[in-house]
C-alpha cells in the first residue's frame, strides 16, 4: 500500500489566509446592490447624487453664460426670468450658471477632502490597531486626542488664515481636521480582525506587515470606508461652504455656493433670489448625500435581514 502523504502546514496556512482576503466579492455586492434598490429613500439620494455629478462634470455645456466674464451693469440685481432662469446678480452675471459651475466646485472639495481624510485617516488608524498597546498606537491615538478636542470648523478656519484662502487651502484643511474620526472607525475594526485565523495565517507563511495590514486586514472594513465617505461629503460641503462664506475658500470670482450666499448677504431684502438659490442648491447637495449614506449603511451591515 502507498502511504498516504501528509498535507502541508505552509499549503494549509497559504489557503487560509487567501480565504479571509475575500471581501465584498460578486455575492456582497449583489447583496448590498439589493438591499440598496429596496430602499426608495436611498435610491432617491443616490439618483440625486448622480444628477449633481452629471451637472458638475458637463457644467460648461449647461450653463447659457459664463459664470466670470458674462456680466452686464444694465442687468444687475434681475428677478428670474426667461433669459435668466435665477435672475442676476449684483455684477449682472447669471446666477443659474454661477449655480452650475459652483455645482463643480463645492463636489471636488467634498470629494478631494474625504480623500485625504481617507488616506491619513485609514493608514494611521491600521497602524494604531495593528500594533495596539506599542508607542505606534499611543502616537496615533494621542494625536488624534489633540485634533479631536479642538472643534473641527475652528481648526479649519485657523488652518486656512495660516496658509492663506484658496480652493487648495480648503482641501488640506477640511481633510486634516476629518482624520481623527477615522482613524479610531479603522482602529477599532483591526483590533478585531487581527486576531482572526486567516491573519494568524497570513503572519504564519511569512507575510511582511503592510501586506497583512493593506491586503489582509483593510478590505475586511471596506464597508465602513464606504459609508464614511459617502456621508462625510456632506460634511466637507458644508465646511466648504463655511470656509468661502467667510472668505477663506474659492476667492472671487470663482463662483462657490458659501461666496454666492456671502456676496448676496448685502442684497437679501431687494433681491432675495441671491440668497435663495445658492442656499436651495446646498440643501438638496446635502440632503442627498446623507440620504444615500445612510442607506448604503443599512444595504452594507450583514445584520440587515434580505
Amino acid at each position: 500500500m502507498t502511504a498516504r502523504k501528509p498535507s502541508s502546514n505552509l499549503m494549509t496556512a497559504t489557503e487560509t489566509a487567501a480565504a479571509g482576503n475575500v471581501y465584498l466579492g460578486e455575492t456582497q455586492l449583489a447583496l448590498a446592490w439589493r438591499r440598496l434598490r429596496r430602499d426608495r429613500v436611498a435610491m432617491a439620494g443616490l439618483v440625486l447624487v448622480l444628477f449633481l455629478s452629471l451637472v458638475a462634470i458637463f457644467a460648461p455645456w449647461l450653463a447659457p453664460y459664463d459664470p466670470v466674464t458674462d456680466y452686464n451693469l444694465r442687468n444687475r440685481l434681475q428677478p428670474p426670468s426667461k433669459e435668466h432662469w435665477l435672475g442676476t446678480d449684483a455684477s449682472g452675471r447669471d446666477v443659474f450658471s454661477r449655480i452650475v459651475h459652483g455645482a463643480r466646485i463645492s463636489l471636488t472639495v467634498g470629494l478631494t477632502s474625504r480623500v485625504v481624510t481617507l488616506v491619513l485617516g485609514v493608514g494611521l488608524g491600521a497602524l494604531a490597531g495593528y500594533f495596539a498597546g506599542t508607542w505606534v498606537d499611543m502616537l496615533v491615538m494621542r494625536l488624534s486626542e489633540v485634533v479631536d478636542a479642538l472643534p473641527s470648523l475652528f481648526m479649519a478656519i485657523a488652518i486656512a488664515v495660516a496658509i492663506g484662502p484658496g480652493i487648495y487651502t480648503v482641501f488640506i484643511a477640511l481633510g486634516f481636521v476629518g482624520w481623527a474620526d477615522m482613524c479610531r472607525l479603522i482602529r477599532g475594526q483591526v483590533l478585531t480582525i487581527r486576531e482572526e485565523q486567516f491573519v494568524e495565517a497570513a503572519r504564519a507563511i511569512g507575510c511582511s506587515t503592510g501586506r497583512i495590514v493593506f491586503r489582509h486586514i483593510l478590505p475586511q472594513v471596506t464597508a465602513p470606508i464606504i459609508v464614511s465617505l459617502t456621508m462625510g461629503i456632506a460634511g466637507a460641503i458644508m465646511a466648504e461652504t463655511a470656509l468661502s462664506f467667510l472668505g477663506l475658500g474659492a476667492q472671487p470670482p470663482t463662483p462657490t455656493w458659501g461666496s454666492m450666499m456671502n456676496y448676496a448677504r448685502q442684497y437679501i431684502y431687494i433681491a432675495p433670489h441671491l440668497v435663495f438659490a445658492p442656499g436651495v442648491a446646498i440643501l438638496i447637495t446635502v440632503y442627498a448625500f446623507n440620504l444615500l449614506g445612510d442607506g448604503l449603511r443599512d444595504a452594507l451591515d450583514p445584520r440587515t435581514k434580505t
